[in-house]
């Protein structure tokens, strides 16, 4: 037992070695040398980075492709240069773990580069492109991550979106909501528009996901129901749809209102009147988040409501609000 554990301790010390992957650079096997070049970003160091910086200008692609997520791993701000040199690289997933690198770095220098790489000739480099571009967030990238939107590839398109839902900046609101209401759009393609838009949380984003809920567009309700309202002129949408003739809407919003607090509380208050019983619930949830006392006779008059499921509600509303 004490052999096998020495004999085990003994490999993990050269597994943990730099000069143990340095020599694996070398091997004969081209993913050996890629697994070490990660190796040596995982750990780290002066001759890590130095080694890594070489390999980058390595003729085989595998010591470069290694080299690229060695440094997504190891973030060192000496690979930024060398990185952005390597978007141009002849191979393709090179450029692509390039981009990738450079996103988990996150220094504004390779803003440029990236959208420059979002013009990449291959689907897969423009999808690593546009996801490092939501991870550094810089605005100047929200205009060609819209114009990523219409990539003829979805994956491309979901990156994009999901990058600008990271930027968070209202001019993406517009043509975010074009993507989700295009004609054939896949599920996810909605899905992740949606879900941007929800990250925005401005007045027109609101308002689109209310009108895309009303047409049962695939992830509108799920993206409302996340949504962080950064915009005061963001509630009055969510109050007005309290009494939307859609029941799909008037359900999804108390719960988003409870969030918002003192605003809502007038509306959640006549909600709990409405005809629809999961609305009623979700009314009386909302004010017990909010634990304001002026839904105390209203909550009061609900534990008379025919629904077992609203009558609890608000019990428990009351209770939060008597503890507050």
């Amino acid at each position: 037992m004490s052999n096998s554990t020495s004999s085990y301790d003994e490999w993990m010390k050269r597994w943990s070695s730099w000069d143990y992957h340095f020599e694996r650079i070398r091997d004969e096997e081209g993913d050996v040398r890629k697994e070490a070049a990660v190796a040596l970003g995982r750990i780290g160091g002066e001759k890590a980075v130095e080694a890594l910086l070489q390999s980058l200008k390595h003729e085989d692609v595998y010591v470069r492709l290694g080299a690229a997520n060695g440094f997504g791993e190891i973030k060192d701000q000496r690979a930024v240069e060398p990185l952005i040199q390597a978007l141009k690289d002849a191979e393709r997933s090179v450029r692509g773990s390039a981009a990738l690198a450079l996103g988990k770095i996150g220094d504004k220098r390779v803003v440029e580069p990236l959208i420059q790489a979002l013009k990449d000739e291959k689907w897969d480099v423009r999808q690593e492109a546009a996801w490092a571009l939501g991870q550094i967030k810089d605005e100047k990238a929200v205009e060609p991550l819209t114009q990523a939107l219409k990539d003829e590839y979805l994956v491309v398109r979901l990156r994009a979106a999901g990058a600008l839902g990271e930027i968070k900046d209202e001019r993406a609101v517009e043509p975010l909501v074009q993507a989700l209401r295009k004609k054939g759009e896949s599920r996810d393609g909605t899905w992740t528009a949606a879900a941007a838009l929800g990250k925005i949380g401005d007045a027109k984003a609101v308002e689109a996901l209310i009108q895309a809920l009303k047409s049962r567009i695939s992830g509108a309700g799920e993206a409302l129901w996340k949504i962080k309202i950064k915009d005061a002129k963001a509630v009055e949408p969510l109050i007005q749809a309290l009494r939307d003739e859609h029941g799909d809407v008037r359900r999804v919003v108390p719960e988003v209102l409870g969030r918002i607090g003192e605003p809502a509380v007038e509306p959640l208050i006549q909600a709990l009147k409405d005809e629809v019983a999961e609305v009623r619930k979700g009314a009386a949830w909302a004010l017990g988040k909010i634990k304001d006392e002026r839904a105390v006779e209203s909550l009061t008059n609900a534990l008379e409501d025919k629904v077992r499921d609203v009558r609890e509600a608000a019990k428990e509303a009351l209770e939060k609000i008597k503890k507050k």
